[in-house]
C-alpha cells in the first residue's frame, strides 16, 4: 500500500516537473521546466447587483425573523457571487432576496395591524 501510495506521489510530481535533458543550463545540467499555477482572479463588476443587506436586516429585526434569515442569507450570497463576479447567481439571489424582503414587510404590516385592532378595535 505505502509502495503504491508513493508511485503515485511520485507519477504526480512527474506530472507537475520535467526534466529536459535536451535543454543544458550554462553548467551543461538539465533544466527543470515547471507548470505555473493557474491563478484565477475574478475581479468584482463595475455594476454589481444589488444586494439588499439594509432591507434585509431591517426586515428581520422589524418584521418576521425567520423570512427576515432567509433574506439575509441570500443578500449575504448576493455579495458573494458578486464579489466572485458570477453575475447571473447574484442576479438570481438578489431576486430571491428582495422577494423574501417584501413578503417579510407583508407579514409584518399584517400582524402589527391584527395587533392594532385587537388592542384599541376589538377590546373596547
Amino acid at each position: 500500500m505505502e509502495q503504491d501510495l508513493s508511485l503515485l506521489m511520485v507519477v504526480r510530481m512527474e506530472a507537475l516537473v520535467q526534466l529536459h535533458p535536451q535543454v543544458l543550463n550554462q553548467h551543461n545540467e538539465p533544466v527543470v521546466i515547471v507548470q505555473p499555477s493557474a491563478n484565477m482572479r475574478h475581479d468584482p463588476p463595475a455594476d454589481p447587483v444589488p444586494d439588499y443587506m439594509c432591507y434585509s436586516t431591517f426586515t428581520m429585526l422589524c418584521c418576521c425573523l425567520f423570512l427576515g434569515i432567509a433574506a439575509l442569507h441570500f443578500s449575504r450570497a448576493t455579495r458573494t457571487a458578486n464579489a466572485v463576479g458570477q453575475r447571473r447567481k447574484a442576479a438570481r439571489n438578489s431576486q430571491t432576496a428582495l422577494i423574501l424582503n417584501h413578503v417579510n414587510v407583508l407579514v409584518g404590516i399584517i400582524v402589527i395591524g391584527a395587533y392594532l385592532l385587537n388592542t384599541f378595535y376589538l377590546s373596547a
